[in-house]
C-alpha cells in the first residue's frame, strides 16, 4: 500500500497488529487471567515513510492506545517493522494486492507500570484501490503471538486483523481479535 504524502515521499501503511493493542485496552482487567483471554476492538495507528530493503519495501510502525476504563485498564504501545515483497503483487478489478508481513511488539502498561509484552507476527494482504493512484487501502490477515513477558510469559496467541486506510495520510482505523492460549 503506497501513498504519497504532501512532500511527494512514499508512505507505507500496515496496520495489522495495531488493533490488538486496543483490544487489550478494552479487556484490560482480563490480562491478569492471561491464558484463555479473548480480546477484540478497534483503534488507530501511525506509519513512517517507507524505506528500501533490498528488493523489498520496509517501514516502521507504531501505535498508542490509551487506557480504557477502570483501575485495571491497560494502555498499549505497539512498535515494529513491516515488509512487502513487490513480486507478490497482483492486479485485479482495478486494485493491486500484495503479501505483507510485520514483526510487532505489544507493551501493556497499567497505571504507568509495564505489566507484559507480546511479540507478534502478522501475515496478510494489503490492497490499494485504484491500483495506480490509490484513494483507499485495506489490510487483512492473521496474527501469531509468542514470547510474552510478565503476565503473558510462556503464553501464545493468535488472531485476525483488518484495516481501512487513507493513503494520503497513512492514518486509518484497524479492527481485530486476539485469543491468548
Amino acid at each position: 500500500m503506497v501513498a504519497l504524502n504532501q512532500y511527494g515521499a512514499k508512505r507505507r501503511f500496515l496496520s495489522a497488529a495495531f488493533a490488538v493493542g486496543l483490544l487489550a485496552a478494552i479487556a484490560a482487567p482480563a490480562l491478569a487471567k492471561g491464558k484463555g483471554m479473548s480480546l477484540s476492538g478497534k483503534g488507530t495507528v501511525q506509519v513512517s515513510a517507507e524505506m528500501t530493503c533490498g528488493a523489498d519495501t520496509c517501514y516502521s510502525v507504531s501505535a498508542d492506545f490509551p487506557a480504557n476504563g477502570g483501575k485495571h485498564a491497560l494502555a498499549i504501545t505497539v512498535n515494529g517493522q513491516g515488509m512487502t515483497d513487490p513480486t507478490t503483487c497482483k492486479e485485479k478489478s482495478r486494485k493491486s494486492c500484495c503479501m505483507t508481513t510485520m514483526n510487532l511488539t505489544f507493551t501493556f502498561d497499567q497505571s504507568g507500570t509495564e505489566v507484559a509484552t507480546f511479540d507478534c507476527a502478522f501475515a496478510g494482504l494489503q490492497c490499494d484501490k485504484p491500483a495506480n493512484s490509490p484513494t483507499s487501502e485495506t489490510v487483512k490477515g492473521e496474527l501469531a503471538c509468542m514470547d510474552g513477558t510478565g503476565a503473558l510469559e510462556g503464553l501464545t496467541g493468535s488472531g485476525k486483523l483488518s484495516a481501512n486506510i487513507i493513503p494520503a495520510t497513512g492514518d486509518g482505523t484497524v479492527f481485530g481479535s486476539l485469543k491468548i492460549k
